[in-house]
């Protein structure tokens, strides 16, 4: 009998010691906190495809907190480049919205797809036009960013930088 009780504590107690980990794992990252998310990692592989409470993984979270050591080494341990949030969003797509530029070119020399489109159809050359963050709209251009590709609405990046009225943006996509 006392062994199924305590059977029944660990049955219950353990997911939510594991929620727990995952949440500080998720902050850590958040932080920068490098080497508590190296030690997560070796000590739990499987933590690289994790996901959050929003969907996103540890890579995509490492890319928009500009966290670059963190980027890199989820890449070297095995994280999908490539991933996607539950929006569809990618690391590439956060370092572009945030105007991360050092971290949108590890992403594309890392081999990311520039052209890769969330749910809505949108790339995140859109995403950088959409916040006026030019520096990362010459790099993803210079990358081999696809000028043409329309979202959902039908729109490319050169029609967003029209409709928010981004002028130089709109002479850059002009190329």
């Amino acid at each position: 009998m006392v062994g199924l009780f305590f059977l029944f504590l660990y049955l219950t107690l353990n997911p939510l010691r594991r929620l727990e980990n995952n949440k500080s794992f998720f902050a850590a990252i958040r932080e920068g906190l490098f080497d508590t998310v190296k030690k997560s990692i070796e000590a739990d592989n499987s933590l690289l495809h994790l996901r959050d409470n929003r969907g996103a993984s540890p890579l995509i979270l490492a890319s928009y907190y500009n966290h670059i050591d963190i980027v890199q080494y989820l890449i070297e341990m095995g994280a999908d480049i490539n991933e996607k949030d539950a929006m569809g969003n990618t690391a590439l797509m956060g370092a572009c919205f945030k105007g991360y530029s050092t971290t949108t070119k590890l992403l594309l020399e890392l081999g990311v797809d520039a052209n890769c489109t969330n749910l809505a159809g949108s790339t995140a050359l859109m995403f950088a036009v959409l916040f006026d963050q030019k520096e990362c709209v010459e790099i993803l251009i210079e990358n081999g960013a696809d000028l043409d590709v329309r979202d959902h609405n039908g729109n490319t990046a050169a029609d967003i930088a029209k409709d928010n009225k981004l002028h130089t943006l709109v002479e850059l996509l002009k190329a």
